[in-house]
């Protein structure tokens, strides 16, 4: 109860920090989403009463920046509110290099193999870094140029170290490949808050449980046993902030029999600064996604997702249901401009062919092309390269994005098929 009665107030509290200041010389426009005209809302809560209309090629003036939403005033002096996902900010230029790199949030995925694992350096004075799961199978499903848990350890602690606070951590679900290297990774990190998607009770392996006590004996706060489908209500949660940017939890706890439980349990976070708006969709399934999309009233549009469950085509991953598009239409509501999986080919044959291609409508082209592997099957892959704006740590070893908020953004290859990529979004 006291949990609930926590949550509730990080909820609905007075103790939110959003991301909203006074906006200068920006103006906002349709995006290619629209053929006739945006609608501009009076209140964003109500799409019945409208302010007007925003016309593509017209612009309005940017007011302030909320979750999901940009509030605006158009030509005829009029204020209302417009969906991110269907218009786009006119970018505004910063010729000052050391407020630049102060301002630029930095998402580094990295290459472990069959698993995922991502720490996110947040912008601006004061941030705390968001680690988001971390864990990988046995060495047999990694590859000689993957991670280990050494190596993942090393290169967390550089980042850290670049921090006066400690960080925060999620983990999706409770699965080995999610989860199992977080121990080793911060072993003598001390961690600010811990959240953890599923049910509790399938956190089972000793070394976790031994680390997750000894956390919260330092003073870790830890959120676990989240409630069927919390989210926070497209509120930032104060717990989570990352510097300048805003973290929000999409869904959590929805998964049912007609799938994989846990993973349909999946806690799928986004973090939004500016106009910039990343997805880790952990190992969602098609409930998973369909929550997602109805607890945000469709306003998904994402400029970096994740690929659910590192690529998988089963029970409605990555929008695919029964070998097809799904009922989720989880492609469609998030059009990413980036794609990013963390996948190892020695095990389950992540990323699938298909649930990449289903994206292709979406991602951005790129100048420099690099090369990517698909898996047709659980054994037969075919490796090709790509034009678009998607990576699979497998083949483009650690990836990093980085952005102040604004279009374009830079994503950086560190494996043996690079990259160097400027993305317009």
């Amino acid at each position: 109860m006291k949990l609930l009665m926590f949550l509730s107030f990080l909820i609905t509290g007075m103790s939110f920090v959003f991301n909203v200041s006074a906006y200068e010389n920006l103006y906002v426009t349709p995006n290619d989403k629209i053929k006739n005209y945006l609608k501009v809302r009076q209140d964003w809560k109500n799409a019945n009463n409208l302010s007007g209309k925003l016309y593509p090629n017209e612009k309005a003036i940017l007011i302030e920046n909320i979750p999901r939403w940009r509030k605006i005033k158009l030509s005829d002096g009029k204020v209302g509110f417009v969906s991110k996902s269907y218009s786009s900010v006119i970018n505004p230029v910063n010729d000052n290099n050391e407020e630049k790199k102060l301002n630029e949030m930095v998402i580094h995925y990295l290459p472990i193999g069959a698993g995922s694992c991502s720490i996110v350096e947040c912008a601006g004075d004061n941030a705390r870094p968001l680690i988001v799961d971390c864990g990988s199978f046995s060495k047999s499903a990694r590859s000689d140029s993957d991670f280990d848990e050494i190596q993942v350890k090393n290169y967390f602690n550089k980042i850290l170290s670049k921090y006066t606070l400690s960080p925060n951590v999620v983990i999706s679900h409770p699965d080995k490949d999610h989860l199992s290297w977080i121990d080793d990774a911060l072993d003598d990190v001390a961690v600010n808050s811990i959240w953890l998607g599923g049910d509790f009770n399938n956190y089972k392996r000793k070394d976790f449980k031994s680390w997750l006590k000894k956390q919260k004996e330092k003073g870790a706060k830890i959120y676990k046993d989240l409630g069927h489908n919390w989210h926070n209500n497209a509120q930032p949660i104060s717990e989570l902030q990352c510097g300048l940017a805003s973290t929000f939890a999409l869904t959590s706890n929805v998964g049912d029999s007609s799938g994989s439980i846990k993973n349909g349990n999946s806690l799928v976070i986004s973090i939004e600064y500016n106009e910039f708006v990343t997805v880790f969709s952990g190992d969602a399934e098609d409930e998973t996604e369909k929550s997602a999309i109805k607890n945000y009233d469709g306003a998904l549009k994402t400029t970096v997702l994740t690929s659910s469950h590192h690529g998988a085509e089963s029970h409605g991953s990555n929008g695919i249901k029964n070998g097809g598009r799904g009922q989720s239409k989880w492609e469609e509501y998030t059009s990413p401009s980036v794609l990013i999986t963390s996948a190892g080919y020695k095990k389950y044959g992540h990323p699938r062919c298909g649930a990449l291609k289903g994206f292709y409508d979406y991602i951005k082209k790129i100048n420099t092309p690099h090369m990517v592997s698909c898996g047709i099957n659980n054994n037969k892959f075919k490796t090709y390269t790509t034009g678009r704006a998607e990576y699979v740590t497998e083949n483009n070893g650690v990836i990093k994005v980085t952005t102040n908020g604004y279009s374009p953004l830079r994503v950086k290859c560190l494996g043996e098929s690079s990259c160097d990529d400027t993305i317009y979004f």
